[in-house]
């Protein structure tokens, strides 16, 4: 990210950082099974703050008024799935 605009970088990192936050709530659920068996503990409403976080993720970053208000800049599909990634591994 050293070549990309301050933006961009500021942006990758925090789509980075609501990865992570949002695999620490996995992580927590319970405290003897593993995160990968908390994934199929079926709970509506987590999946509903999960999937309502993602959303505002994407119209923080996507949507030009909130991106300006933020000072975000649009990744590219690549860059966000790989922040979304470097977000898990850091898990």
């Amino acid at each position: 990210l050293l070549h990309y605009p301050e933006a961009y970088a500021r942006t990758f990192t925090f789509s980075t950082l609501i990865a992570a936050n949002i695999l620490l709530i996995y992580a927590n659920r319970s405290q003897t099974r593993s995160v990968l068996a908390t994934f199929f503990i079926y709970n509506p409403m987590l999946l509903m703050i999960i999937g309502s976080t993602l959303m505002f993720l994407c119209l923080t970053i996507y949507v030009p008024f909130l991106a300006k208000l933020f000072q975000f800049s649009a990744l590219s599909l690549t860059h966000f799935l790989g922040s979304l990634g470097i977000g898990a591994l850091s898990l």
